[in-house]
């Protein structure tokens, strides 16, 4: 997943309950973070750096992600969604 100013791109991302997923985030520009709240995520990510993070598959559901650092005027904007279907 590319995490750069104000867009996590793609911004969905659908696993299976129980399904092994390592996300690779590649941080293309500005300071970020990979958060989503209810599953306990929050990952930092600058430009030029790469992280791999494992998702937590056990409850099925959709999940918001959202940046976690300000990154400026479209920083609300930056959003995606995780959805983990039985």
């Amino acid at each position: 997943m590319k995490v750069e100013n104000f867009a996590f791109t793609p911004s969905s991302i659908t696993a299976r309950k129980g399904e092994p997923v390592t996300l690779r985030l590649i941080g293309v520009t500005g300071a970020h973070g990979f958060y989503i709240p209810d599953l306990g995520l929050n990952v930092p990510i600058a430009a030029g750096q790469t992280v791999d993070v494992t998702l937590p598959t056990e409850r099925p559901g959709t999940y918001h992600i959202i940046c976690s650092l300000y990154c400026g005027s479209g920083h609300g904007d930056m959003t995606g969604t995780l959805v983990i279907t039985e």
